[in-house]
């Protein structure tokens, strides 16, 4: 296979990231593919980088997944509790109860979720 360094670090970063190679044949299949000993430990060291980064890269998009929606979830029972007391399902007697400060910190915890989705 013809390929550079750069092109070889994007291939094999690829193919071990699809989960279609694993990471510890990187060596070996560049070594076949006659590459020197100094190219290789950097296109290895290189792969890895961006291994490590793709996977810290999801890890942060599935925690902002979980504050968005569980954000959205606090927020809604907010709304639930205030609509609940307007009319009457959650008895108070004469008075009702807005609980602002569920549906504030929900919305701005979906905010932050939100925002560590779509990041990078």
């Amino acid at each position: 296979m013809e390929y550079t360094k750069g092109n070889a670090i994007d291939y094999f970063f690829e193919k071990v990231d699809a989960k279609e190679m694993e990471f510890s044949s990187v060596r070996k299949q560049l070594e076949m593919d006659g590459f020197e000993k100094e190219e290789i430990s950097i296109i290895v060291k290189q792969v890895d980088k961006q291994l490590i980064r793709a996977t810290e890269l999801r890890a942060a998009h599935a925690l902002g997944k979980n504050l968005f929606y569980g954000g959205l979830l606090l927020a809604l029972v907010g709304i639930v509790i205030t609509i609940g007391t307007y009319t009457g399902l959650i008895n108070m007697g004469n008075k009702f109860l807005v609980a602002y400060g569920p549906v504030v910190t929900g919305l701005i915890i979906a905010l932050s979720g939100k925002v560590k989705m779509n990041r990078f």
